[in-house]
């Protein structure tokens, strides 16, 4: 199976989608789902992703992407970190032990979806996903290091090749997994007509053993938010829904602006749930506060309008 035209193929460093958080005994914060699934104990089968057929050719794993691997900032050497070190920072060590707790693997993947409704422009619906976007962070040995992923599909290609991509791009086991509302991401997804097979779908589900964060925000009617105004209520810019706009980008072949949209909103996704992390604790808030500034220099290296917007939002926020 072939890439599907578009897309940029993942590393090892996205998901697998349906780790859950410790719901714990205390009171849950409204603004954040987290939900729990007993690993070894489940009677749902075995762990997704082993145990379905996988297509020749398509899953075998990428070359990890280390620390090395990625271009660093001037004055980086291995175990020294200009944002971790100095006055006010305890160092390398003491940023991985408060991690720990908040993401055992020091990898947070979050996944967005685009869609369009085929069917708008006759009078009755037909929506289905056209691409879809991976964002992830990893504390990786001397660095923290950042990889953005996108798939955008051609008219002519089959809704399979995107399934086949998120299966690669959530091939990490290690990986904690968010994303917004999945409940509708998943909805979307199980609509696809080759989405039986797909241990995207599964992991998204929230079967296996794995952390999934759902970060929906809801209003006082209990209600979930859309992913635009929760993201405006943290500060954090996002694409707004414009269905003509998708519409015609799509149908022209104009997938820059839907790479775009896509990388806007996966990187907004990410933010979103550290944000939340944030604020269940003084010790999330110390861990976003550092991953931040890391954030920030990766932004400053990519040149892209979704990377620009985001940086503005953070020079905002951070004063």
């Amino acid at each position: 199976m072939t890439m599907p035209s578009g897309a940029t193929r993942p590393g090892p460093t996205g998901l697998a989608m349906a780790m859950k958080s410790r719901d714990g005994g205390g009171q849950q914060p409204t603004a954040i789902l987290l939900q729990k699934r007993e690993g070894k104990n489940s009677k749902e089968g075995k762990e997704v992703g082993e145990s379905q057929p996988r297509p020749s050719g398509f899953f075998t794993p990428p070359r990890p992407r280390t620390a090395r691997s990625q271009p660093k900032p001037p004055g980086h050497h291995p175990g020294s970190c200009r944002h971790c070190d100095g006055a006010n920072g305890a160092g390398r060590p003491a940023l991985l032990k408060a991690i720990n707790p908040v993401l055992p693997h020091h990898i947070l993947t979050a996944v967005t979806i685009l869609r369009i409704d085929l069917g708008h422009h006759l009078g009755r619906p037909l929506p289905t996903i056209i691409g879809a976007g991976a964002f992830t962070g990893r504390v990786d040995r001397g660095a923290v290091d950042f990889t953005l992923d996108t798939v955008v599909l051609a008219p002519t290609d089959t809704s399979s090749n995107l399934l086949s991509w998120l299966d690669l791009v959530l091939y990490d086991k290690h990986a904690t997994v968010t994303g917004y509302d999945l409940g509708k991401v998943t909805a979307a997804l199980d609509a696809l007509p080759d989405a039986g097979w797909s241990s995207a779908l599964r992991l998204l589900s929230r079967y296996g053993h794995r952390r999934v964060i759902d970060s929906v925000l809801r209003g006082s009617d209990h209600q979930a938010l859309e992913f635009v105004d929760a993201a405006l209520s943290a500060g954090i810019p996002t694409t707004v829904p414009d269905s003509d706009l998708t519409f015609n980008a799509w149908m022209t072949g104009r997938k820059t602006v839907l790479v775009e949209r896509l990388a806007t909103d996966a990187i907004a996704s990410w933010r979103l749930t550290m944000s939340l992390i944030a604020d269940r604790s003084s010790l999330g808030h110390r861990v976003n506060a550092a991953i931040e500034l890391h954030l920030i220099d990766w932004l400053q290296r990519q040149g892209t309008p979704a990377a620009a917007l985001h940086l503005n939002s953070l020079a905002r926020t951070r004063g």
